[in-house]
C-alpha cells in the first residue's frame, strides 16, 4: 500500500470565535455566531468496500457466562437486548403511544372468566361468574398483574411470572397462592454450570437481577428460581414460568418483530431533535467536512510514540483534543465574513487495494441554504419512519392515526382495521400473556373448567345503530 501524509496549511487565519460543540459518536458540529460546520469520519479504504458488514450473530447461547453455580444464557450479544429496545422505544415520540394503543386494544373490556361453548362450527365464549375464583384473583391484584404482562409482551413478546405455592406446600397442600409479575428485562434463563442442560443449551433455572439489567455481577443482587415444570407443577415452592413467542433460528429467547425497525425508530426520533436544534440554535449549516479515518489512526500512533518518548501514559482524550483543535481551525477558515484570502490545503491518500487504486482524502461540501427544502426533507424521512414503526408494531395506520396527511382516517377504514385486528391479532398474544394465570386456574379449580381472557365486543357502524345509541348522542 502506497500512501502519502495528509497535511494542513492555514494561511491568513484570524482570531477564532468562541464555538459551541455538538457531538454524536464520530459526528461533530462546531457552531459560532456566523454559522456552523459539521464533520464526519470516513472509514479507511480497505474497510470501505461493498461487502456487507457483519451484524449481530444471534447465536447468543454461544456466549454463556457463569455466576456462582449457574451458567446464564445471555439475551442478545451484549446481554442487553431488552435494554436496547426499551431505550430506543422510550426515546421515540410515536412508538410508546402505538404500543399503549395496541395494549388497550387487546385489553378490550378487561379480563373475564369464560367457558368455551361450541355452536356448530363456531366457538362462543360464555361469560361466567365464580365468586371463589374471583376472590382468589383479587387476592393478588390480577388486573395489575395482567396489565404488566401485556406491557412486557408488546415490547419484547415474552412474559415472566413467579408462581408461589401456599403455606401448606411442605405438608402436601397443593395450592397456588398467587402469581407475581417479574420484569422481563431483569430475567435471564440459566442452567447449572457444566451440566448436560448447560452444554445442550436447555435452561432449567431463571436468574432475576434485582439491581442492574445488563450485568448479573454478584449473587447477592440476583435471585435464582427453577423454571416452572408443567408436568410436575408442585415440584417447587416458588418457580418462574417463562412464556414467549418462538423466533425462528433463535435459541431460548424471542427476537421481537420491532427489532428490525430499530434503525427506523432512531431516524424517527432524530427528526424532531434535528428540527429542535435548527430552531433553538438557528443553525446556519454552511459546510460538511469529511475526513479519512486513516489520518486519525496515524495521528493516534504518533501521539502514542510521543507519550512513550516522554514517559507518560497515552489517553484517548489526547486524540480528541487534537481533533477538536483541528476542527476549530478548519471552522475558523470556513466561517465568517472575513474568510476572504484564507486557504486550506490537504493531500489525498492513495491506497492500493488489490488491482484498484483508491483516492481517500479530505473533502469539503458546501450546504445549500434552502431552509424549506431542508425541513421538508426531514419531515419526509420522519413520515417514512413512522410507517415503518407502525408496521413493525403490527398496528394498522388507521388505528395508530399514522396517515400521510396527518389527519385521522375515515370511520369505515378504522372500523375495518379494528375488526381485522380483533380477528387476527389477539389470540396468540392473549394465549401467551394469560398462560400462567390459566395454568393456575386449571390446577386450583379443576372442576370449574374456566379460563380467563380479554373480552371484546365488535364495533358497529354508526348508521347501523339507532339514533339514541350513536356515540354522538351519548
Amino acid at each position: 500500500m502506497n500512501t502519502t501524509n495528509i497535511q494542513y496549511n492555514f494561511v491568513n487565519s484570524h482570531d477564532q470565535k468562541p464555538y459551541r460543540v455538538l457531538k454524536e459518536d464520530n459526528d461533530i458540529m462546531l457552531i459560532n455566531d456566523v454559522g456552523a460546520v459539521s464533520f464526519s469520519t470516513m472509514k479507511s479504504p480497505r474497510e470501505n468496500n461493498p461487502e456487507p458488514r457483519v451484524k449481530d450473530s444471534f447465536n447468543w447461547t454461544d456466549k454463556v457466562y457463569n455466576i456462582g453455580d449457574y451458567a446464564i444464557f445471555p439475551y442478545g450479544d451484549g446481554n442487553n437486548l431488552p435494554d436496547i429496545i426499551r431505550d430506543v422505544i422510550s426515546n421515540n415520540y410515536i412508538a410508546p403511544g402505538l404500543l399503549t394503543k395496541k395494549r388497550n386494544l387487546l385489553w378490550g373490556n378487561g379480563p373475564k372468566l369464560y367457558k368455551e361453548v361450541f355452536e356448530g362450527d363456531q366457538i362462543i365464549r360464555e361469560l361466567v361468574r365464580e365468586k371463589e375464583i374471583e376472590h382468589w384473583l383479587e387476592s393478588f391484584d390480577y388486573k395489575n398483574y395482567l396489565l404488566r404482562c401485556l406491557k412486557d409482551y408488546n415490547y419484547i413478546e415474552a412474559v415472566a411470572t413467579r408462581i408461589e405455592l401456599g403455606k401448606g406446600y411442605h405438608i402436601g397442600n397443593k395450592w397456588i397462592a398467587k402469581l407475581v409479575h417479574e420484569p422481563i428485562n431483569k430475567v435471564r434463563q440459566a442452567a447449572i454450570s457444566g451440566s448436560d442442560n448447560h452444554l445442550e443449551g436447555i435452561p432449567t433455572h431463571v436468574i432475576v437481577n434485582k439491581r442492574t439489567q445488563q450485568y448479573f455481577i454478584a449473587d447477592e443482587f440476583c435471585k435464582v428460581y427453577p423454571l416452572f415444570n408443567t408436568s410436575n407443577p408442585y415440584q417447587y415452592e416458588n418457580a418462574i414460568m417463562y412464556s414467549n413467542e418462538y423466533s425462528f433460528g433463535i435459541d431460548i429467547y424471542t427476537l421481537p418483530d420491532i427489532f428490525g425497525a430499530l434503525e427506523w425508530l432512531r431516524r424517527s426520533t432524530a427528526t424532531p431533535l434535528i428540527l429542535k436544534a435548527f430552531t433553538d440554535n438557528s443553525i446556519n449549516l454552511k459546510f460538511h467536512v469529511e475526513s479519512p479515518q486513516i489520518y486519525w489512526d496515524r495521528k493516534r500512533e504518533a501521539l502514542k510514540k510521543q507519550c512513550a518518548a516522554k514517559g507518560i501514559e497515552y489517553k484517548e482524550q489526547m486524540l480528541e483534543q487534537f481533533q477538536t483543535k483541528v476542527f476549530e481551525k478548519i471552522t475558523s477558515v470556513l466561517s465568517g465574513a472575513e474568510n476572504s484570502g484564507k486557504m486550506w490545503h490537504t493531500v489525498k491518500v492513495m491506497d492500493m487495494d488489490g488491482n484498484d487504486l483508491k483516492e481517500f482524502g479530505w473533502t469539503i461540501k458546501a450546504i445549500d441554504q434552502n431552509v424549506k427544502d431542508f425541513i421538508s426533507a426531514q419531515i419526509e424521512v420522519s413520515k417514512r419512519a413512522d410507517y415503518a414503526v407502525g408496521a413493525s408494531v403490527g398496528l394498522h395506520s388507521a388505528l395508530g392515526n399514522i396517515s400521510e396527511s396527518g389527519k385521522s382516517d375515515s370511520g369505515s377504514e378504522q372500523l375495518y382495521a379494528h375488526q381485522t385486528y380483533l380477528t387476527t391479532n389477539i389470540n396468540i398474544p392473549e394465549e401467551i400473556t394469560t398462560k400462567a394465570i390459566n395454568t393456575a386456574l386449571r390446577l386450583n379449580f379443576p372442576e370449574a373448567d374456566v379460563r380467563i381472557g380479554f373480552h371484546h365486543v365488535g364495533v358497529k357502524r354508526q348508521q347501523d345503530e339507532s339514533s339514541k345509541d350513536r356515540v354522538i348522542n351519548q
